[in-house]
């Protein structure tokens, strides 16, 4: 039985460690060791909901990679070590960079709220940005529809790939 991750007050908190790891945080952590990063079920669902998972995907604003990054937020964490337009369409690269800012969003959210980002959360900031979702008062309700269903959808692709692992 697949059970809504947001009932259980689950929220995800994701990090790069040694052994490339995705944690998903309750009351207990529960660490799911994957032989590669962009196989934690977190970065999958955000893959499958950005790009379809297309490693060479590029978005309408130049967004690129599976996750469809942003070339200025590859640069605030990559520091040109890997050139935007040659490595975003490696899903190992991409992946670091993902996880990096996917942790930037959740510390900062947690700095705001006191609370953990739930993963409609995440996938509202991480489509309009930290500032522009606590500009909303991190209030789903007044981001727009589109973002809202594609949060759900979101949510509802990170259970599938949770069920999966």
């Amino acid at each position: 039985m697949i059970v809504s991750l947001t009932v259980f007050s689950l929220y995800l908190v994701v990090t790069i460690m040694s052994t490339h790891s995705c944690i998903i945080r309750n009351d207990v952590m529960i660490m799911l060791r994957k032989e590669h990063i962009y196989e934690c079920p977190l970065l999958q669902a955000l893959s499958d909901i950005e790009s379809g998972s297309d490693d060479r995907a590029i978005g309408a604003d130049g967004e690129r990679s599976r996750f469809q990054i942003m070339e200025q937020t590859w640069i605030s964490y990559d520091k040109f070590q890997h050139d935007f337009s040659k490595y975003a369409s490696d899903p190992d690269v991409a992946s670091k960079i993902a996880i990096k800012h996917l942790e930037f969003l959740t510390e900062h959210f947690q700095e705001e709220t006191s609370i953990g980002p739930t993963p409609a959360d995440l996938y509202i900031m991480w489509n309009i940005g930290f500032r522009g979702y606590k500009s909303r008062g991190f209030n789903p309700n007044r981001v727009s529809l589109t973002i809202r269903n594609r949060a759900t959808r979101f949510n509802n692709l990170l259970l599938l790939h949770t069920s999966k692992n």
